[in-house]
């Protein structure tokens, strides 16, 4: 089965002797340790702060255990408010509008960034430095979702976003996802699905969101395998929570 190299990365560094809390692998010499894996766990962790700032500083912080990563820290900046939010009951079209002040494309396009790794066989034959502003540069003004979802969805799908596991395609890609959607958890999630890609990682968050919206229907629930002891996980973790 298949391991993520931040999971490999951190077990040689605890074997070599690394502390505990400084086993993470860093972005700028794996270029895939900024993934959307890497938001899941502490997401949900900052639910366990009493409120958004704090929690920003709860999910960065798991976030360095397991992922040195810029881009990750800088998404989390911006979807741990948004989640909190939306668990207040703000208008979620209002929070995003908001939100969407502070998101912007990065400036190599979806289309562009598949031509280059085909051209060098593959992102692990590309130089570091190039790699690092490949993720990290972004273009100067934010993103319109209002604009993006009067465009035909192959456009922003196809070819503005990549599909891949990159956040700074990603998160505008479900956040355009859950607008054009108007929250639906079910036309949300499916749209995520059918648009291929990392959409299980994608999918996680986004599901954590639009579920903040909305009540996931209760067949999706129920029709999972391992809906019991995923149930009483789930309570468990609410226990947690309202303790803290």
């Amino acid at each position: 089965p298949y391991i993520e190299v931040y999971l490999r990365e951190w077990f040689v560094s605890y074997s070599e002797g690394a502390d505990i809390d400084k086993c993470a692998a860093s972005q700028r010499d794996i270029w895939s340790i900024g993934s959307h894996g890497g938001l899941i766990r502490p997401l949900v962790l900052s639910l366990l702060s009493p409120n958004a700032i704090q929690g920003v500083g709860t999910a960065i912080s798991h976030q360095n255990l397991t992922h040195s990563s810029e881009i990750l820290s800088s998404n989390l900046s911006l979807l741990t408010p948004l989640l909190h939010d939306f668990i207040s009951g703000s208008t979620p079209h209002e929070s995003l509008d908001f939100l969407s002040k502070h998101v912007y494309a990065p400036k190599i396009n979806g289309e562009a960034l598949f031509k280059l790794y085909k051209e060098h066989q593959g992102p692990g034959n590309i130089d570091k430095t190039r790699m690092w502003h490949l993720h990290m540069d972004l273009e100067q003004n934010p993103l319109n979702f209002l604009t993006l979802i009067q465009k035909a969805e192959d456009d922003i799908v196809l070819k503005k976003f990549a599909t891949a596991c990159y956040p700074e395609h990603g998160v505008p890609l479900l956040l355009y996802t859950m607008y054009k959607h108007h929250f639906h958890v079910e036309h949300t999630l499916l749209s995520n699905v059918n648009m291929g890609g990392d959409n299980v990682h994608r999918g996680m968050v986004l599901g954590l969101l639009v579920g903040a919206v909305n009540a996931i229907p209760t067949h999706l629930q129920k029709g999972l395998l391992n809906y019991k002891s995923l149930q009483e996980e789930i309570e468990a973790f609410t226990q947690i929570a309202c303790q803290a």
